[in-house]
């Protein structure tokens, strides 16, 4: 998989994928996050994940790259 998201999306990626992870976990108020709000945060993985490699899916799909080459 060739690399596809640039730094500065990393660093936004990372810090959006954080927040929601936080929020689910209810790291936010400890411990009293709403129910409703638990099964949106762990969309926060997905962030996490293409941080991780480097690689998103997505952008793959539809041809984009937000990378320097």
């Amino acid at each position: 998989m060739t690399p596809n998201i640039g730094e500065v999306e990393l660093a936004i990626r990372f810090c959006v994928g954080l927040a929601l992870v936080g929020a689910a976990l209810g790291l936010h108020d400890a411990g009293n996050t709403p129910q409703s709000m638990q099964p949106w945060g762990w969309i926060g993985l997905y962030p996490l994940a293409t941080v991780m490699i480097g690689h998103c899916w997505l952008y793959a799909l539809i041809g984009r790259s937000t990378r320097r080459v």
